[in-house]
């Protein structure tokens, strides 16, 4: 695929998906997230922080293992259970790696 094709695909992805999608850069910073992770940590903005800047702090460092796990090029996969606004939820975790390169 060409690199215009997969940030098309990964665009509409990130648009229709119900799920808590968002996009992270090589510091573990989220570049893009869905409103749905907007809700989830209680800030209108989270673009920018890393997960010890978020309410999931206590677990940031797991995530950052699960990060630099996916930096090496290999997909990451788990189920985690959270409580978001008082209800509990089973979550299939995936992880992709995805390189953009500038042209």
């Amino acid at each position: 695929m060409r690199a215009d094709q997969i940030t098309s695909t990964f665009y509409e992805l990130y648009e229709t998906s119900d799920n808590y999608v968002f996009f992270k850069n090589c510091q573990s910073e989220y570049l893009y997230a869905k409103k749905k992770m907007h809700d989830a940590s209680n800030q209108n903005n989270i673009e920018g922080k890393n997960d010890f800047d978020l309410p999931w702090e206590d677990i940031a460092e797991k995530y950052r293992n699960d990060d630099n796990f996916t930096l090496q090029g290999k997909m990451f996969y788990d189920i985690e259970s959270f409580v978001i606004n008082d209800e509990k939820l089973n979550v299939k975790v995936i992880k992709i790696p995805i390189l953009i390169m500038d042209t």
